[in-house]
Formats: structure tokens, C-alpha cells, sequence
């Protein structure tokens, strides 16, 4: 059985003139990476039903593609033509065959690592897929003439004390840098909160927990989260490719943060069906995890666009210019295997507060902003 947890936003579901998001994708060459995600899943049938020209769905993990194919084939049959493609974003020379191989218009760059307590203890692997994975994608784009590519950024990417969200922070950074050009592929940085409906989410772990009857899990009754319903990151996304111009970060009117032990209660009782209070334990917050999330950074500010619950996010600041970014990535290829992890997490950390991504030494670290 699968929920609609969308009641429990507390807010009304912003619901997007579908027109606009046709003409972000209609009849064009689009590729998603991390396809076989759950959000790159509910992505892609959405492609498929706003008539792209042919949909290219890239994934590391072979499961998720043959589910996503199975779904695709009977859930939209008689659609465009879909290539599923089994690939590691962290392989340059097959990224370039596949941009190679056709034309491609527009990039949905889902893959990631996202699990904040595994990131803690995976920091190259991490910066590998969330740093250097989305480097090798652009790079591609870049070099193969496509027009745009959307990245979902997170709320964790905000003053991030943990790897995943230093990771997702240093990768808005160099696509600000490298997609504000008008002689490159344009991007289009989106800033997601919690989705309800994907895998690993403490909504679905809530879930699990009440259907067996066991204690439901929190982390600290003091922590709250923001949140989203699929649909409405779907249509973030959509909405953000067909954006014209370059114009900052985007995000929704998310409202406000929800303690995380109402969202427990209000699960459990969708799953129960009983009006009775959980049984609650509380463990304790995990590696990397912090009890409130942040929307914007204090040098940030948010301004409305013509598309109501859609907001942008500039900077105060002036980012690194494209040559400094493509050459620090380099470098950063160089190293994220050799260097040890107190040198790779104090850059990581570094960057990720404005430091120069070419601040590569522990003396250099608190190099001025780009």
C-alpha cells in the first residue's frame, strides 16, 4: 500500500500551470541521472507524460533501472522512446559516449549519495558522486553543446555541518560559477526539503515501524523539519529548467517547520488507523544530523518570481569565476583518493563556507571568497 502523505503538510500543495512545465520539456532529448531513484522514478514517468522527444535514464544500479523500466512499460505505454542506460557518473569517457551518441537538450542530474549518518563515514565516495560526479556531468554537457541542466540541491546544503550537505553546498557553488554563462549550458540549481515518498525517509521508516507495531523512532523531540510532497519537487524541477535565464537558486514556499514527533503521530495514525498516541523512543540525533534546518544563509536573500510559491535565492557575494572552479575540480580529482580524510574534509568544509575551491592546503583554507 502506498499513502498519500500529503496531509500532513499543514499547508496547501502548490500546484503548477502544467503548460509551463510542458514547454520546459516538450519534444526535446532529455537525459535523468539517478533515474532509479525515487524521485528520478516519479521524474521520468512525468517526462514520459509531457511528451519529450526521447528520454535517456541513467542509473548506477541495475534493479532500480529494470523496476523503473517495468513501471515505465506499463504504466505509459505507447510513449516516446526511452534508453535506459547502466552508468557511474564517475566514468568520464562513457558520459561523454552517451552525450556523443545524440544530441541532448535538458539534464535532470539527480544522482547522488544522500544518506546524511552514511556520509559521515564515506567522504570520499561521497565527494567522488556529489562533487566530482556532477563536475563530469556538466563538463559533458558542456563540451557535447547542451542547453541546460537542473540539479536538486537540499536545505541540508545551508551552513552544512554535515558531509552530504557540504557536498550538495560546494556542487550549487560551481554550477552558479560555470552555468551563468550564456556560451555554456545554463543551470538551474533547485534548493529541495524533505520529499515525502522517497526511499530511506523518515516518513517511510515511520510507516514501517507502525505497520509491525513497533515503537516509533525519533531522533530529539526538538527537531523539526521542513517539507514537500513529490509533486511538488517534480514540478520544481520542471519549472526551474524551463527558466529562460539565469537568475539564482530556486525554491518553494515550503511554509513552516514541522516538529519531527507530530509527523510521527500523524503517520501513525494514517497507517493504523487508530486515534491512539504512538508508542515513542527516542535514540538520539545521528552522525551529521543537526535538530533544525536552514533555508537560506545569512549573505542570501529570497525574492518572488512571476510563478506563485516559486522563490529565488540570490547571493550577496560574488561567486569564483568557471576557470578557477574546472581547475580546483581538477586538482580534486588528483587527490580525493590519496589525500587522508582530515585533508579532504577540511577543504570540503572549507568550500562549502565560501572558501576558494582553490584552496587546497590547510594554510590556505581561510583564502578570501572567490
Amino acid at each position: 500500500m502506498t499513502e498519500d502523505w500529503s496531509g500532513l503538510l499543514r499547508r496547501p500543495e502548490i500546484q503548477f500551470d502544467r503548460s509551463m512545465l510542458e514547454r520546459a520539456v516538450r519534444g526535446r532529448r532529455v537525459l535523468v541521472t539517478g533515474a532509479g531513484g525515487s524521485l528520478g522514478s516519479a521524474l521520468s514517468r512525468e517526462l514520459v507524460e509531457l511528451g519529450v522527444q526521447e528520454l535517456l535514464l541513467l542509473d548506477s544500479h541495475e534493479a532500480s533501472l529494470v523496476q523503473l523500466a517495468r513501471l515505465l512499460d506499463s504504466a505509459c505505454p505507447g510513449g516516446p522512446p526511452v534508453r535506459y542506460i547502466l552508468a557511474d557518473i564517475r566514468d568520464r569517457q562513457k558520459l561523454d559516449q552517451i552525450f556523443r551518441d545524440k544530441p541532448i537538450s535538458t539534464i535532470f542530474h539527480l544522482a547522488a549519495y544522500k544518506q546524511v549518518p552514511l556520509a559521515e563515514d564515506n567522504l570520499d565516495q561521497v565527494i567522488a558522486v556529489n562533487v566530482l560526479g556532477t563536475a563530469n556531468v556538466y563538463e559533458a554537457a558542456m563540451r557535447h553543446g547542451a542547453e541546460v541542466i537542473a540539479f536538486p540541491s537540499s536545505d541540508k546544503a545551508v551552513n552544512p555541518p554535515s558531509v552530504y550537505g557540504a557536498t550538495k553546498r560546494v556542487a550549487e557553488r560551481f554550477l552558479l560559477a560555470v552555468g551563468s554563462s550564456q556560451n555554456r549550458p545554463g543551470a538551474r540549481v533547485v534548493r529541495l526539503v524533505n520529499v515525502f515518498g522517497t526511499q530511506g525517509s523518515v516518513v517511510e521508516l515511520f510507516a514501517r515501524q507502525a505497520r509491525s507495531g513497533r515503537p516509533l523512532w525519533i531522533t530529539d523531540e526538538r527537531m523539526d523539519r521542513y517539507w514537500m510532497t513529490m509533486r511538488e519537487a517534480i514540478g520544481l524541477l520542471l519549472i526551474a529548467a524551463g527558466r529562460s535565464v539565469f537568475e539564482g537558486i530556486y525554491m518553494l514556499d515550503v511554509g513552516a517547520p514541522i516538529p519531527i514527533i507530530e509527523t510521527a503521530r500523524a503517520v501513525f495514525r494514517i497507517v493504523s488507523g487508530s486515534a491512539d498516541e504512538p508508542q515513542v523512543v527516542t535514540i538520539g540525533a545521528r552522525p551529521g544530523e543537526r535538530l533544525h534546518e536552514q533555508l537560506t544563509s545569512p549573505d542570501e536573500t529570497v525574492h518572488a518570481t512571476g510563478v506563485p510559491g516559486l522563490w529565488v535565492i540570490q547571493s550577496a557575494y560574488r561567486e569564483a569565476d568557471c576557470d578557477i572552479w574546472l581547475a580546483a575540480l581538477d586538482r580534486l580529482r588528483e587527490w580525493c583518493y590519496t589525500q587522508g580524510g582530515t585533508a579532504l574534509r577540511a577543504w570540503l568544509f572549507a568550500v562549502a563556507a565560501g572558501a576558494s575551491p582553490l584552496a587546497v592546503d590547510p594554510e590556505h583554507l581561510d583564502a578570501a571568497r572567490g
